[in-house]
């Protein structure tokens, strides 16, 4: 009984010793990651890569992701419009968002833009616009 606990303790130990290793050797590895993705400091702004609506105004209206791009994920989202503008596909892209409005949106057209927005303004809640480099426009039937 005496060399069965001592087996346990034995195991229980290495697993714990192989559980923080990363930690111990200052490396990043699995299963503890010693460099979280958010844990530093970030800009007060950025530029992503987006799809706006405006009105008959001209007013900029943001769009759903599952609009814009088909998705309900943040991150491929942003990175499906940003790969479309990269490759030169933006104006695609605009079509395919302009033919997904629903009638009576109140929308009559489209951009693919690089915004460039406050991010801690947003992360506040307030839903400010930026500024916009237009990549494609096109027009809601």
């Amino acid at each position: 009984m005496l060399g069965f606990l001592s087996r346990r303790r034995l195991l229980l130990a290495a697993f714990v010793l192989v559980l923080i290793s990363p930690a111990l050797r200052d490396r990043d590895s699995f299963p503890l990651s010693t460099q979280p993705m958010y844990a530093n400091e970030r800009a007060s702004t950025a530029r992503l890569a987006t799809v706006i609506g405006r009105d008959r105004s001209g007013a900029p209206h943001r769009l759903s992701m599952r609009i814009a791009a088909a998705t309900d994920d943040p991150l491929i989202a942003q990175s499906s419009v940003a790969r479309s503008i990269r490759v030169g596909r933006a104006e695609e892209l605009c079509r395919t968002v302009a033919n997904r409005i629903p009638t009576g949106s109140g929308l009559v057209s489209i951009e693919v833009v690089r915004e460039q927005i406050a991010v801690r303004a947003m992360a506040r809640g307030v839903q400010r616009f930026g500024t916009f480099e237009v990549a494609a426009r096109c027009d809601v039937r």
